[in-house]
């Protein structure tokens, strides 16, 4: 299981940064949520209240969230990437081209693909990468492990369109099911409403006839 790991500020401890929901990233360092409430109780000059300090941590830690989730997607592509490929360091070559896909500033793209989508994309395309490997290697095209790397990242985002337009599929029939389902319940609701009432008036209909005779 791939994990990201940063050392807390003040404990010296590792925080797993895929279960510390609450992190703290300041002054460029980071802290486990309760380490830096502790930090800044013990302060010399501390003039805030614990409740003060703990608004301020929930403050911080909401204020990095996107950055630090960015940082735990890119690890997670980086460490697949060098496991699938067998690499001892991924050359920095390909982590610029990375970067520039991540800010859609790579040539020919015009959106920006998160590293998320492209672990998503490279899980998803991993058997069709293996064959293309094969078909190159037949031809006599065998390539180093950095350069096939750069060359899959190439098929990859040259598939991007299709992916994209896959997810969107993807998500309209997620909503037409929730919608079917929602208007399902609505009408079994309706139903069972209905056969209660039918049930409460023929309990009626059977009060009042034996009250009759």
């Amino acid at each position: 299981m791939i994990i990201t790991t940063r050392k807390c500020g003040l404990c010296k401890e590792e925080i797993i940064l895929e279960k510390e929901n609450k992190a703290i990233l300041i002054n460029k360092k980071y802290y486990h949520y309760d380490c830096f409430i502790e930090k800044e109780i013990n302060k010399k000059r501390n003039t805030l209240t614990k409740e003060e300090i703990e608004n301020l941590a929930d403050q911080i830690s909401e204020k990095n969230k996107e950055f630090i989730n960015e940082l735990i997607n890119k690890n997670h592509l980086y460490l697949w990437l060098q496991k699938k490929y067998e690499l001892t360091i991924i050359p920095t070559y390909i982590y610029q081209k990375l970067a520039e896909i991540h800010n859609g500033t790579w040539k020919d793209l015009t959106i920006k693909i998160p590293p998320e989508d492209i672990l998503d994309m490279f899980k998803r395309q991993w058997h069709n990468l293996e064959q293309i490997n094969i078909g190159n290697i037949n031809k006599g095209k065998k390539l180093s492990p950095e350069s096939r790397l750069n060359y899959d990242i190439s098929v990859i985002i040259n598939k991007s369109s299709s992916y994209y337009d896959w997810r969107r599929k993807q998500e309209e029939q997620k909503i037409e099911m929730m919608q079917s389902i929602e208007s399902s319940q609505a009408t079994n609701n309706f139903r069972s409403s209905m056969e209660k009432e039918n049930i409460a008036n023929n309990e009626k209909d059977l009060s009042q006839y034996l009250e009759e005779i």
